[in-house]
């Protein structure tokens, strides 16, 4: 397989207390109570964490020296505990190797956008260096993206499709931040000098809506 993706999850955590709560409170099950409590308190956030991470994850795989080639998946996640709640070693299951890492979530969500850049960077490089399922090179592969993304001061922008118009061409910029990912036309002349910009989509950051969007 060939890895394709990186990404940061907050797997869940049920809080019993606030669970039974709301199983007395509106007379149901403990497995519907859970539901509940999962939809309510859990799903916002977990999507909130990931897309705050969506963009230096892309970064990084974009940066890869190389493809990275691995035995059998094509994704890793760094699952993030926060606070004292842990779960076991690394795992892989369905393509998907989790790497667990303790966080303080609370700390997380008060940074600025590019402290959480930075967060990100060096929490994946932290999360990596320890991955019993990686080789040495495959860690220093990573290792290298996370650094090139240091020395371009965490400015995720590049140029995606470019096709010839008549007299130049026409490219797709992408700005892709931790609330938001832009795209641009941009047209050129045969020089490759920008004669006009034309912003073609402000969407939210999550990693399907890109990829949708950018194709």
């Amino acid at each position: 397989m060939i890895l394709k993706e990186l990404t940061f999850d907050l797997p869940f955590v049920p809080d019993e207390s606030e669970i039974w709560k709301i199983a007395k409170a509106q007379n149901i099950g403990y497995s519907e109570a859970v539901k509940q409590y999962y939809s309510t308190n859990w799903v916002w956030k977990r999507r909130q964490f990931e897309n705050d991470n969506a963009c230096m994850c892309d970064m990084v795989m974009r940066l890869l020296p190389k493809k990275i080639i691995t035995s059998d998946f094509w994704k890793i996640n760094i699952a993030c505990f926060d606070g004292n709640v842990y779960e076991k070693g690394s795992d892989r299951c369905g393509g998907v190797a989790d790497i667990p890492f303790v966080i303080d979530h609370e700390h997380f969500t008060g940074l600025n956008d590019i402290q959480k850049k930075k967060w990100t960077i060096g929490t994946l490089t932290n999360a990596v260096s320890h991955a019993d399922f990686l080789t040495t090179e495959q860690i220093n592969a990573i290792l290298d993206a996370c650094e090139r993304v240091r020395q371009q001061n965490y400015n995720n922008t590049f140029i995606g499709k470019r096709k010839h118009r008549k007299g130049g061409f026409a490219q797709l910029r992408i700005i892709y931040e931790v609330g938001f990912c832009e795209v641009y036309v941009d047209y050129l002349n045969n020089k490759y000098e920008t004669e006009s910009t034309e912003l073609l989509a402000h969407i939210p950051p999550d990693r399907w809506v890109v990829s949708e969007t950018v194709g």
